[in-house]
């Protein structure tokens, strides 16, 4: 995989910057974990975060997108659409468009 320009939702810290992947461990290491496409924009843009976010109980963070109908739990990013050969690509979206477009959230878990 060549190295792709991706934006990382940091929910911890509830920043978002811009960064690269080279690989699908760079991709599991942003999330801490098996990563998952969440959601994709009109652009094509995507947001993959960890599969298993919603049953990791130690994480008490994460985001959702406005508009949208989940929250993601952990951390995320935003990697560009697949090209005619199902290969990713940068991501167009800056990360002052981004920030518009999500928020972040404190996750209460409930035993």
């Amino acid at each position: 995989m060549k190295t792709k320009k991706v934006l990382f939702i940091d929910a911890r810290q509830r920043t978002i910057v811009e960064t690269t992947v080279s690989s699908l461990e760079d991709m599991q290491k942003l999330v801490g974990g098996l990563i998952e496409r969440a959601y994709e924009f009109e652009d094509g843009n995507e947001i993959y975060v960890n599969e298993e976010g919603l049953f990791d109980s130690s994480l008490n963070f994460g985001f959702f997108v406005k508009g949208g109908h989940q929250i993601y739990i952990g951390n995320g990013f935003l990697i560009g659409p697949p090209d005619k050969r199902g290969n990713l690509t940068d991501c167009t979206m800056s990360v002052n468009d981004l920030s518009q477009l999500i928020s972040f959230t404190d996750i209460e878990q409930e035993y």
